[in-house]
Protein backbone atom coordinates (compact mmCIF):
# COMPACT_ATOMS: atom_id res chain seq x y z
CA UNK A 1 0.00 0.00 0.00
CA UNK A 2 2.87 2.39 0.66
CA UNK A 3 4.03 2.08 -2.95
CA UNK A 4 0.49 2.12 -4.34
CA UNK A 5 -0.34 5.42 -2.63
CA UNK A 6 3.20 6.82 -2.91
CA UNK A 7 3.57 7.26 0.84
CA UNK A 8 7.17 7.47 2.08
CA UNK A 9 7.74 4.48 4.36
CA UNK A 10 9.36 6.62 7.06
CA UNK A 11 5.98 8.30 7.62
CA UNK A 12 4.47 5.02 8.79
CA UNK A 13 4.96 4.07 12.42
CA UNK A 14 3.70 0.78 13.79
CA UNK A 15 3.24 0.27 17.51
CA UNK A 16 3.88 -3.29 18.64
CA UNK A 17 2.49 -4.34 21.99
CA UNK A 18 4.63 -6.02 24.60
CA UNK A 19 2.40 -9.09 24.42
CA UNK A 20 2.99 -9.41 20.68
CA UNK A 21 6.73 -9.24 21.16
CA UNK A 22 6.74 -11.61 24.12
CA UNK A 23 4.44 -14.19 22.55
CA UNK A 24 5.35 -14.00 18.87
CA UNK A 25 8.83 -12.50 18.46
CA UNK A 26 10.25 -15.64 16.88
CA UNK A 27 7.34 -15.80 14.44
CA UNK A 28 7.26 -12.14 13.43
CA UNK A 29 10.94 -11.26 13.66
CA UNK A 30 11.54 -11.56 9.89
CA UNK A 31 8.50 -9.40 9.18
CA UNK A 32 9.70 -6.74 11.62
CA UNK A 33 13.16 -6.75 10.07
CA UNK A 34 11.61 -6.44 6.60
CA UNK A 35 9.49 -3.49 7.68
CA UNK A 36 12.50 -1.87 9.34
CA UNK A 37 14.59 -2.38 6.20
CA UNK A 38 11.82 -0.66 4.18
CA UNK A 39 12.15 2.35 6.47
CA UNK A 40 9.00 1.80 8.52
CA UNK A 41 9.38 3.02 12.11
CA UNK A 42 8.63 0.41 14.78
CA UNK A 43 7.72 1.24 18.37
CA UNK A 44 7.38 -1.00 21.42
CA UNK A 45 4.10 0.14 22.96
CA UNK A 46 3.53 0.00 26.73
CA UNK A 47 7.22 -0.54 27.39
CA UNK A 48 7.81 -1.03 31.09
CA UNK A 49 4.44 -2.68 31.68
CA UNK A 50 4.48 -6.13 33.22
CA UNK A 51 7.63 -8.11 32.57
CA UNK A 52 9.18 -6.19 29.68
CA UNK A 53 12.41 -7.82 28.72
CA UNK A 54 15.39 -5.63 28.01
CA UNK A 55 16.68 -8.37 25.71
CA UNK A 56 13.85 -7.51 23.30
CA UNK A 57 15.49 -4.13 22.80
CA UNK A 58 18.66 -5.87 21.64
CA UNK A 59 16.94 -8.36 19.35
CA UNK A 60 14.25 -6.27 17.70
CA UNK A 61 14.61 -3.61 15.00
CA UNK A 62 12.64 -0.95 16.86
CA UNK A 63 13.25 2.74 16.56
CA UNK A 64 11.40 3.82 19.69
CA UNK A 65 9.71 2.79 22.91
CA UNK A 66 6.48 4.16 24.29
CA UNK A 67 6.13 4.22 28.06
CA UNK A 68 2.77 3.29 29.50
CA UNK A 69 0.70 5.91 31.33
CA UNK A 70 0.89 4.01 34.61
CA UNK A 71 4.66 4.44 34.53
CA UNK A 72 4.32 8.22 34.68
CA UNK A 73 1.25 8.61 36.90
CA UNK A 74 3.34 9.20 40.02
CA UNK A 75 6.41 10.96 38.66
CA UNK A 76 7.12 13.99 40.74
CA UNK A 77 5.44 12.28 43.70
CA UNK A 78 7.51 9.17 44.36
CA UNK A 79 11.28 8.91 44.18
CA UNK A 80 11.26 5.35 42.77
CA UNK A 81 8.89 6.35 39.95
CA UNK A 82 11.14 9.29 39.13
CA UNK A 83 14.24 7.08 39.05
CA UNK A 84 12.66 4.34 36.94
CA UNK A 85 11.30 6.80 34.38
CA UNK A 86 14.53 8.81 34.26
CA UNK A 87 16.62 5.63 33.89
CA UNK A 88 14.37 4.20 31.18
CA UNK A 89 14.64 7.40 29.14
CA UNK A 90 18.44 7.46 29.58
CA UNK A 91 18.79 3.78 28.64
CA UNK A 92 16.69 4.22 25.51
CA UNK A 93 18.75 7.22 24.44
CA UNK A 94 22.01 5.32 25.01
CA UNK A 95 20.63 2.54 22.77
CA UNK A 96 19.79 5.10 20.09
CA UNK A 97 16.04 4.76 20.58
CA UNK A 98 13.43 7.48 20.60
CA UNK A 99 11.17 7.71 23.66
CA UNK A 100 7.47 8.55 23.67
CA UNK A 101 5.60 8.88 26.95
CA UNK A 102 1.84 8.39 26.83
CA UNK A 103 -0.74 9.55 29.31
CA UNK A 104 0.83 12.89 30.25
CA UNK A 105 -1.93 14.78 32.04
CA UNK A 106 -0.26 17.43 34.18
CA UNK A 107 2.21 20.26 33.80
CA UNK A 108 4.35 18.68 36.55
CA UNK A 109 4.64 15.45 34.55
CA UNK A 110 5.51 17.39 31.40
CA UNK A 111 8.15 19.46 33.22
CA UNK A 112 9.73 16.33 34.73
CA UNK A 113 9.89 14.65 31.32
CA UNK A 114 11.30 17.76 29.64
CA UNK A 115 13.95 18.10 32.34
CA UNK A 116 14.96 14.50 31.61
CA UNK A 117 15.16 15.14 27.86
CA UNK A 118 12.12 13.10 26.85
CA UNK A 119 11.54 14.14 23.23
CA UNK A 120 7.87 13.18 22.75
CA UNK A 121 4.79 13.11 24.95
CA UNK A 122 1.16 12.25 24.36
CA UNK A 123 -1.83 12.75 26.57
CA UNK A 124 -4.64 14.97 27.70
CA UNK A 125 -2.23 17.70 28.77
CA UNK A 126 -1.57 18.35 25.07
CA UNK A 127 -5.03 17.52 23.73
CA UNK A 128 -7.96 15.24 24.24
CA UNK A 129 -8.73 12.92 21.28
CA UNK A 130 -10.16 14.89 18.36
CA UNK A 131 -12.60 14.03 15.61
CA UNK A 132 -11.46 14.36 11.99
CA UNK A 133 -13.34 17.65 11.75
CA UNK A 134 -11.77 19.03 14.93
CA UNK A 135 -8.29 17.98 13.80
CA UNK A 136 -8.80 19.54 10.36
CA UNK A 137 -9.93 22.80 11.98
CA UNK A 138 -6.93 22.77 14.34
CA UNK A 139 -4.51 22.25 11.44
CA UNK A 140 -6.20 24.99 9.38
CA UNK A 141 -5.99 27.42 12.32
CA UNK A 142 -2.31 26.60 12.87
CA UNK A 143 -1.36 27.20 9.22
Amino acid sequence: MLHEYKIPSNLLELEITKATVTDFLGTIEETLIGLHDMGVNLTFDNFGAGYSSLSHLKKSPVHSIKLKQSQVDDIGLRKKDNLITKSTIALAKELGLNVVVGGVETEAQLNFLRSNRCPEVQGYYNSKPLTVEEMTRLIDESS
